[in-house]
């Protein structure tokens, strides 16, 4: 079988699975990523540290958004923005369908991470309002919020903090969670920074947005192609750039999603065609990364160094499209 190309990153999803359906080689801090590229109907997903499988199914073409919950129910918003429900990912490592499943007329642009292990979702309605959707029994209810958010761009919600950006991703909002709703705590419009080398920026917008345990806030700017941090207070306290693209690596232009792995705080961004994994070290002391290059890479490296011996190495193409190295990459992908 032959591995499919990834065409697109429509959207993707990190998740903490259950010890029952988890790879008994994960520790409790690895997670498990599920990437959509809805354009071919596919889900490329992570099944342990050293395996990566992949699931097709034509019901899924141009879907637009996928969010895997730790018992390994799958959501979905269709191409005409309704939920899908139909599909698993189970014990066995494998992604299901559940036959004669139809998707939902639960209406949503958007689906947010809310209280996994309550199997608890928000969704950003059909009308623009923010509901919780119970995946237990279908349940949709108001999210108790005050100030309601208006042109909801994207939230993240982490141990009672709710940060929402609004107004078409030009407004930054906090609530904090107590007595069984959400009360503002602060909100920002200004996104001016001086570094200390005295490098200036001055985010337009952000589009995507993550919050650790602690309350600090993670936003990506598209047009400065960076990240920004703010402390509970919506200061920012710094805002870093991706590294330039040096073959074979690929710059982040355009940054979109990003998510935080919530038992070490890990921050994973993409845009539409690579996805980067990082991590803030003036807040995260964790040392327990999971993900690791392959063992079989040295034999890129000494292709490489090959092929830069004898000439025959050419700058005009990735290293992957290298005589020699394009046919490990093949051969590893047929063994997937």
């Amino acid at each position: 079988m032959n591995f499919p190309e990834l065409r697109r990153i429509q959207d993707f999803s990190v998740v903490h699975l259950n010890d029952s359906i988890r790879d008994t080689n994960l520790s409790q801090t690895d997670v498990n990523l599920f990437i959509l590229d809805s354009p071919k109907g596919n889900i490329i997903y992570s099944n342990s540290n050293q395996s990566i499988r992949y699931f097709h199914d034509d019901r899924i073409e141009n879907y637009k958004q996928i969010y895997v919950l730790p018992n390994g129910k799958i959501l979905f918003i269709s191409s005409d923005n309704f939920l899908d429900l139909c599909y698993t990912y189970n014990a066995t490592g494998n992604v299901t369908f559940t036959p004669n499943c139809i998707k939902t007329n639960i209406g949503a642009y958007s689906i947010f991470e809310f209280k996994p292990d309550n199997e608890e979702v928000i969704l950003l309605d059909h009308q623009k309002q923010l509901k919780r959707f119970n995946t237990i029994n279908n349940s949709l209810t108001a999210l108790n919020i005050n100030p309601q958010p208006t042109e909801v761009f994207s939230l993240a919600y982490n141990n009672g903090f709710l940060g929402v950006l609004e107004n078409k991703g030009t407004k930054l909002t906090l609530f904090s969670e107590g007595n069984g709703r959400f009360n503002f705590t602060n909100s920002l419009e200004d996104f001016s920074f001086v570094t200390q080398k005295g490098a200036r920026y001055n985010a337009p917008q952000f589009l995507g947005i993550a919050v650790n345990s602690s309350g600090v806030i993670y936003a990506t700017c598209p047009s400065e192609d960076a990240i920004y941090s703010f402390n509970g207070d919506l200061r920012i306290t710094d805002v870093y750039e991706f590294l330039p693209e040096i073959r074979p690596y690929k710059k982040i232009i355009s940054p979109h999603k990003i998510l935080i792995s919530k038992r070490n705080e890990y921050l994973y961004v993409s845009n539409r065609s690579a996805l980067e994994i990082l991590k803030d070290s003036a807040n995260n002391p964790s040392e327990d990364f999971q993900w690791i290059l392959p063992v079989q890479s040295d034999s890129i490296e000494n292709a490489f160094k090959s092929l830069v011996n004898s000439g025959g190495y050419d700058p005009n193409k990735s290293i992957f499209d290298q005589p020699g190295i394009k046919e490990i990459v093949q051969s590893w992908k047929g063994n997937l």
